[in-house]
């Protein structure tokens, strides 16, 4: 999914603010691996992996910025267990 709105800072639209790529991810675990392996090669925390649940009940997800500064999120929709 590519979304592309109004920067939710308020800033001025710019790479990675006011647009965003994201992965949907089958499992939680999934989630925190990417988180990690981003982390590892360049990619800097917007979110750190766990429960957003001002979206919804189920909504896990972790938010990164890629070495060029675009903004990604990988996010799990389903229950765990």
């Amino acid at each position: 999914m590519f979304l592309i709105g109004k920067p939710y800072d308020a800033f001025p639209h710019d790479r990675g603010n006011g647009q965003m790529v994201a992965f949907l991810a089958q499992h939680r675990s999934v989630v925190i691996d990417a988180d990690q392996t981003a982390l590892a090669h360049g990619g800097t925390s917007e979110g750190s992996p766990g429960l957003k649940t001002e979206y919804h009940a189920h909504y896990f997800g972790a938010y990164l910025r890629d070495p060029d500064s675009n903004k990604l999120c990988v996010a799990c929709h389903t229950p765990e267990g």
